[in-house]
């Protein structure tokens, strides 16, 4: 990877445009919302929250409640006043949200599709539009488009109890680095900061990777927090060489570092 390609990378994942000043809330500097369920101290058993996540709720006595995230169901058609965000040539492809109860706001996330032309060929874009809700307030806090969405997270991705913004996508053209991520931590405020993924993007070194490289994260209902970067090398004699690497969230430096390697080849049999 030269240097050329690290900053295209690195211009791919700059924050697009946060609308509008930072408002009055903002003063009060409360500490960050958790995402957990309110636990009735009777309950055992399946619930829901308010935004359509799934718990499972138990026991190991009664002091010490086990409180796990199984699952998460799609959220109920957008009433009249959330379309007013979306132009009529939009098509929302995802939404999903977040409440903070202690606080008052709701964080939204929606995606969706438009047709564009591109070189006067038709073509589309997706769009990310994150919604903070504030008693009467509805503000757009961030905007930003991309050639494709291939996956859109509102949720405690890196393990630390805390729901962050996170979107796997792709540039879509032939010299693409392959699919890559934006993560946004949420503070108190339910405002945005961008999660520094330089590192990350450094360390995909491998000489003559092919355009395949991917960076993801894992499935938090799995209780897999980890960010992984994969480097896939075409090889001679139809053998594939395939770089894995892992990286968990460090709470105190506020940063994914790196935790693990596999290196694995692969070989197609021919008959």
């Amino acid at each position: 990877m030269n240097a050329s390609f690290i900053c295209f990378i690195f211009a791919s994942m700059a924050l697009v445009g946060i609308e509008g000043p930072l408002d009055t809330h903002q003063s009060l500097a409360p500490g960050p919302c958790e995402l957990k369920p309110e636990i009735n101290p009777k309950a055992t058993g399946i619930v829901t929250d308010d935004d359509g996540r799934i718990w499972m709720i138990g026991f190991r006595d009664a002091s010490r409640p086990t409180v796990r995230q199984i699952g998460i169901v799609p959220l109920p058609a957008p009433s009249a006043d959330e379309m007013k965000t979306i132009p009529k040539d939009e098509i929302i492809t995802g939404r999903q949200q977040f409440t903070c109860k202690k606080i008052g706001w709701r964080i939204m996330t929606i995606s969706t599709v438009r047709g564009i032309r591109t070189d006067n060929r038709p073509s589309y874009e997706h769009i990310l539009r994150v919604i903070r809700i504030h008693g009467s307030e509805e503000k757009t806090i961030l905007k930003k488009m991309y050639s494709r969405i291939n996956r859109m997270a509102l949720d405690d991705v890196n393990g630390d109890g805390i729901p962050e913004v996170a979107i796997q996508w792709s540039d879509g053209s032939l010299m693409s680095p392959g699919n890559m991520v934006d993560i946004w931590k949420i503070d108190g405020n339910g405002q945005l900061m961008p999660i520094d993924l330089g590192n990350v993007y450094k360390e995909m070194d491998a000489p003559f990777a092919s355009h395949g490289d991917t960076v993801d994260w894992g499935l938090p209902q799995a209780q897999n927090f980890s960010l992984v970067s994969e480097q896939r090398i075409v090889e001679a004699e139809h053998r594939t060489q395939s770089i894995r690497k892992y990286y968990k969230w460090n709470s105190t430096l506020g940063r994914y570092e790196f935790s693990s390697k596999i290196v694995a080849q692969e070989q197609v049999v021919q008959k």
